[in-house]
């Protein structure tokens, strides 16, 4: 049976091709990233856009950037959507 990450990484992933199928290629990167944000919502997790994050070590703040998708509070999303498919670039689970 697959544990809570794995469904969750499923949703995201399935949303992101739901958005590449429905839109197709050549838009502005922000209309993906706005179709992606309305279709994590309707698959039940919470995204938050350009989020700034803070990383600390050990205890000291060394450096921060934004994260283009930040899902469920913990969740770090990285697409591209240049090509004629939607490429998934990296999932980062911090929680």
């Amino acid at each position: 049976m697959a544990g809570p990450r794995h469904r969750g990484r499923r949703r995201i992933i399935g949303s992101v091709h739901q958005v590449s199928n429905v839109i197709g290629p050549g838009f502005l990167e922000k209309v993906y990233e706005n179709a992606l944000g309305v279709e994590l919502g309707l698959a039940g997790l919470r995204v938050t856009q350009q989020q700034r994050i803070e990383l600390r070590y050990r205890e000291s703040l060394v450096g921060e950037f934004v994260a283009d998708r930040l899902v469920e509070g913990c969740v770090i999303v990285w697409v591209n959507f240049g090509s004629p498919k939607a490429v998934v670039k990296r999932i980062v689970h911090g929680c």
